[in-house]
């Protein structure tokens, strides 16, 4: 058998970056008129970015290829899977495993982590006596029950986004590590003239400097495959970066099997987005966390064209769009019910393998 060999990826950005979109339509424009970055690339994005420097590394495709070339598919299925990102993928061809996203600063790890704001700093959120009662926040929407219960709470002042150091335990501030600046767009018509829905913004992020992108993978290696250090690109627009590849021993701490999950009982950190059951909310009493709705493209490694793609996922040749997957925000806190784990939150476990479904334990204070 194939020894796995791991190894940490460090991303050095070089410009502002757009990951994901938030659509508000507002103005009554038809259109989404202003787009909101996410602070970290998702999941997938860092999955198509090692499949896609495996398969330039290793003479299948080159920079300037969109699609797999015809007489290199048998290969390409070989190195990185027959078809795109799906949840219950056990394997992407040699790709074995893979991390969550998280910033490295000063050779410290920082994961998102939503923080309770007072008046002048960023404070762990600290929990009342009542151990049934749920705290949620569902879709990005401000749902909570009973929330006087939570210490340093304030519906004007809401959650904090901000990362979480393990090995110093301290919460820091998400503008410690990048600024968010608005891009103004207008496109013309063949016309000349402006289109009523063609003016939109974009909020992008820039990382200030000495702020670098952190995930590790575990590759399965046949002798001769080549995986190293790259230019590569991010996010929507495709700009540059860096991706340094540094040989490990193992994958990080945090990278608990499914067996784990199921011994995790007590409040845990979303390392990662996360898959949640149908009925996750009665298998946890403390849910703390937005989401979002994801939709993803099944593609295959003979997809050719993205134009035939159908709504839904299909088993032939053509690509297909996933119905939507409600997806829980990394940074989230999640405590479980009595009698219950993580095994029953969260579905999809094979999502692990793309880095999907990462938790941590953590302390929370009762007050």
């Amino acid at each position: 058998m194939t020894k796995i060999n791991f190894f940490q990826i460090r991303i050095f950005p070089y410009g502002p970056y757009f990951f994901g979109q938030e659509a508000i339509r507002i103005f009554g424009n038809k259109q989404p008129y202003f787009r909101k970055s996410r602070a970290l690339p998702s999941q997938t994005t860092l999955l198509g970015m090692v499949r896609r420097m495996l398969c330039i590394q290793n003479g299948i495709s080159n920079w300037s290829d969109i699609f797999i070339p015809l007489d290199k598919q048998e290969s390409a299925r070989q190195l990185i899977g027959g078809s795109g990102f799906h949840p219950d993928l056990p394997s992407y061809g040699c790709i074995k495993s893979l991390s969550s996203v998280s910033l490295l600063f000063d050779e410290r790890t920082f994961y998102p982590a939503h923080r309770s704001i007072s008046t002048d700093m960023i404070s762990p959120i600290c929990f009342g006596a009542e151990k049934d009662t749920q705290y949620i926040d569902v879709m990005g929407g401000q749902v909570m029950r009973n929330c006087n219960s939570i210490s340093n709470f304030s519906a004007k002042l809401d959650f904090q986004n901000a990362y979480y150091c393990f090995e110093t335990d301290t919460y820091v501030g998400e503008d410690n590590f990048l600024c968010r600046n608005t891009l103004t767009h207008s496109s013309k018509s063949k016309g000349g003239q402006s289109e009523r829905t063609a003016y939109f913004k974009d909020e992008v992020i820039q990382y200030h400097q000495g702020i670098f992108l952190q995930f590790f993978v575990g590759l399965e290696l046949q002798p001769g495959t080549k995986f190293r250090g790259t230019a590569a690109v991010l996010g929507a627009d495709q700009r540059m970066c860096y991706a340094e590849v540094i040989p490990v021993d193992a994958m990080p701490a945090f990278s608990f099997s499914e067996e784990d999950l199921s011994k995790i009982t007590g409040p845990a950190l979303l390392l990662s987005d996360c898959f949640p059951a149908d009925d996750y909310r009665s298998s946890a009493n403390v849910v703390l966390s937005g989401g979002h709705r994801m939709t993803y493209l099944q593609t295959k490694v003979n997809t050719s064209s993205y134009a035939s793609a159908s709504r839904n996922p299909v088993n032939g040749d053509k690509p297909g769009f996933a119905m939507p997957i409600h997806v829980l925000n990394a940074g989230g806190i999640i405590w479980p019910a009595k009698g219950k784990s993580f095994a029953d939150i969260l579905k999809h476990p094979y999502a692990r393998t793309a880095g999907f479904n990462y938790v941590a334990p953590i302390n929370l204070t009762q007050v």
